[in-house]
């Protein structure tokens, strides 16, 4: 049977598990809102469909109250008497329908008075599938921190005072316990003591011993000494907490101990023992203080050295710090490359980077060549692109302009044409440069590679300390930057989500996610792949593909791969979601990216959601219609035909002919015929 002490500290236990329970799960349904609405940039957060609100008004009383939560589904079909949840003026209504027609819904608070303004179906959040009372109130209650924090320290004392008298408990058993094996030696010893002889002689000393009856009386009162002792220390021994050491003082103090015979020699020897054993020890510690003075020196040492020599971290504050915040690695990669260009510039034409005229034109320089080399643009230089005429095409373009620059110059510096044209020789010269610190050589083979490239562009040089000094600073500020932009893509993989190619025509690969996440035994690769094709999981795997795609197309700028374009698809509840949709392709902008993405859809949804496809391509997006599933195309459609990049038809469709036919010629140009379906089946949630 408990205690009384035990079934209380049970109960605090309990107690307390419900009450950190409830913290965590309110805790985190706060956070996911959270996540949902701030980092996610959406309205409000929805997990399969289901969204949690807390009821602000009174306006739904006695259904409703305030401070209770509503749960909500989103709905295909809303009906009359539905209790719903909609948006309006950026504001969430809980109100029930009492109105509906095509689309059209009435709603009306059950203690308002009057009707609310018609509301569309996008408008609806979803429908109240469950009404949790008094939950605001308790979330406030719980996540009030002077409530959180008197609970927390409460329920720690208790715990805290339950563990100390267990404690003292357990050291009173133990003390007990050792004074009866104490007593228990004591008398063991006494016996074999009184049958010995009255001397006992050693080879160097003898010690005397009294009469048997003496020794009895003597060794008796000491034992009952001893018990005393123990039972008036008690008390200091529990709260000094050294009971073993405090009864091997005392039992060194017993007559018994004084009682055995003692040899000279002995005493001698493992003095001298004990001295030598000293001596080691003190040695012993000499060494391992030598030890850690030498290891505080070394630490002292590369401290030093990392503050001489800043770190990635210390660089990618520094760029940070330029630009505060980037929509993607695409646009914090080409700022990166852009400093690092730059500060070549400087290094190459040391002295003469201060010059009056020299910033703005090497600005002017810097743009034009990470737009020709990285964007491919070149303004008017029509040179048909191939990775071999990548450096004539780049040299190309900084000539153009350094021609408009000389031509549409004003001003008075009579030195500005000769400036113009030593930056297209240092960007002749960067471009090389750039070509050869990825190429895989040895150190001292790339600063003589370096040096000569230098040599040759920059006449004026001579080989000596100052070019050795400049190749030095480049290959630094080479390898510092690249090593900023493999940290920056390392930070937007995952774990979680594999991003995979398929190739679908020449130059265009359709590209998906491949979940790498471990999923128990109950459910089926079919449950497995429905959640992760369908519905808000979905939704938000969009925005993990184009991050990761994003650092495809990086990775494509940096190698020269201009004409490979990735295709996929969206789940069509996306389209509903105007403000997500929108927030999720916010993160993707840039114009390059941009020409290298195509976004797939089906006919019958682009026929569904043709606004917001339009609106998506004026913004400079590009789509692909599969039209194997169709059996004609409307009329009021023909229109987004022309505007379509690429159009699929299976060869196995049974109309594809009647279907070709009402196109246009231009739109007929761009057929394509493949079964798409098959190598994107993922997309629309297919086991295969």
């Amino acid at each position: 049977m408990l205690s009384k002490s035990s079934l209380l500290k049970r109960i605090v236990n309990v107690i307390l598990n419900i009450f950190i329970t409830i913290f965590i799960i309110v805790l985190l349904i706060t956070l996911y809102n959270n996540l949902q609405v701030t980092v996610l940039k959406n309205t409000y957060a929805s997990f399969f469909g289901y969204s949690i609100f807390e009821v602000q008004t009174g306006s739904m009383e006695p259904s409703i109250s305030p401070g209770d939560c509503v749960i909500t589904h989103y709905v295909n079909e809303v009906e009359l008497d539905d209790v719903i949840t909609f948006q309006r003026n950026g504001e969430f209504i809980t109100h029930r329908v009492i109105e509906a027609y095509k689309g059209t819904y009435v709603t009306k608070g059950d203690a308002n008075n009057a009707k609310d303004e018609p509301i569309s179906r996008e408008q609806i959040v979803g429908k109240v599938v469950k009404i949790i009372p008094n939950v605001g109130a308790m979330r406030s209650t719980i996540l009030n921190p002077v409530v959180l924090i008197g609970l927390i320290i409460t329920f720690y004392l208790l715990t805290f005072a339950f563990k100390d008298r267990k404690k003292v408990v357990e050291v009173d058993v133990n003390i007990r316990e050792e004074k009866e094996v104490k007593s228990m030696k004591l008398k063991e010893m006494l016996k074999s003591l009184l049958k010995k002889n009255e001397k006992v002689v050693t080879p160097k000393k003898v010690v005397i011993i009294p009469p048997k009856e003496e020794i009895k009386e003597e060794v008796i009162s000491a034992v009952d000494n001893e018990i005393e002792d123990d039972v008036r220390l008690e008390e200091d021994i529990i709260k000094s907490d050294s009971t073993d050491e405090y009864l091997d003082d005392e039992l060194d103090k017993t007559i018994v101990f004084r009682m055995v015979a003692v040899d000279g020699d002995e005493l001698d020897k493992s003095y001298k023992k004990i001295l030598k054993l000293n001596e080691e020890e003190e040695l012993k510690e000499k060494k391992e203080q030598i030890k850690r003075e030498k290891r505080e020196e070394k630490n002292k040492s590369s401290v030093k050295e990392k503050v001489k020599k800043p770190g990635i971290t210390d660089e990618l504050d520094r760029i940070q710090k330029k630009k505060k915040k980037f929509k993607n690695i695409i646009e914090k990669a080409m700022f990166i490359k852009e400093d690092e260009v730059s500060l070549m510039v400087d290094i190459l034409l040391r002295d003469e980077a201060s010059k009056p005229g020299i910033p703005s034109i090497k600005n002017t320089f810097v743009k034009t060549y990470i737009d020709g080399k990285y964007y491919n643009y070149c303004g008017n230089v029509n040179l048909e692109y191939t990775k071999k005429n990548m450096v004539s095409k780049v040299n190309a373009a900084m000539q153009d302009k350094a021609s408009e620059l000389i031509k549409v110059y004003k001003g008075n510096d009579k030195k500005y044409n000769d400036k113009v044209m030593k930056m297209v020789d240092v960007f002749a010269l960067i471009i090389t440069l750039e070509t050869a610190f990825l190429v895989q050589e040895g150190i001292r083979v790339k600063r003589d590679n370096y040096k000569t490239k230098i040599l040759k562009v920059l006449k004026e040089l001579t080989d000596g300390p100052i070019v050795k000094d400049m190749v030095n600073q480049i290959i630094e500020v080479q390898k510092s930057h690249a090593e900023m932009v493999k940290t920056s893509l390392e930070k937007i993989e995952t774990n979680m989500f594999k991003l995979t190619t398929n190739s679908v025509a020449k130059n265009l690969s359709a590209v998906y996610l491949e979940h790498n996440i471990a999923f128990s035994k109950v459910y089926s690769d079919y449950i497995v792949d429905k959640t992760y094709s369908e519905g808000v999981v979905a939704e938000d795997k969009i925005a993990v593909l184009l991050t990761l795609l994003s650092g495809q197309i990086l990775n494509d700028m940096y190698a020269c791969e201009f004409n490979q374009k990735y295709m996929f698809y969206i789940p069509e509840s996306l389209y509903t979601k105007s403000n997500k949709l929108s927030a999720i392709f916010d993160k993707f902008e840039d114009e390059y990216a941009k020409t290298m993405i195509v976004v797939l859809i089906q006919y019958s949804e682009l026929s569904r959601n043709s606004k917001v496809v339009r609106e998506l391509i004026k913004e400079g997006y590009h789509f692909a219609v599969d039209l194997s599933k169709t059996d004609r195309i409307k009329s009021k459609d023909m229109g987004l035909m022309e505007l379509m990049s690429i159009l699929f038809m299976d060869r196995k469709t049974k109309d594809k002919k009647e279907i070709i036919a009402s196109l246009s010629d231009y739109a007929q140009k761009r057929v394509i015929y493949d079964d798409i379906e098959a190598k994107v089946g993922s997309f629309w949630g297919d086991n295969e």
